[in-house]
């Protein structure tokens, strides 16, 4: 998935529940399923937060990153 003019965006799912961003082919970050929420941390490991649905995750850390 990629944008025109912006970076393209790539997630994949190496396991279940876990998903990795990757940005003009650079990990961006991670979402990890815990439970019935999703924990977000961006490439360097720090909290970007909780969030109760998939698509919301996504999207923030996608904002976080300026990507």
């Amino acid at each position: 998935m990629s944008t025109p003019g912006r970076r393209p965006v790539q997630w994949s799912a190496p396991e279940d529940g876990l998903w990795v961003l990757r940005v003009a082919g650079v990990e961006g970050g991670t979402i990890d399923r815990h439970g019935r929420g999703y924990f977000v941390t961006d490439a360097f490991s720090r909290y970007v937060g909780d969030y109760d649905n998939l698509g919301t995750a996504q999207s923030e850390l996608l904002h976080n990153l300026g990507a």
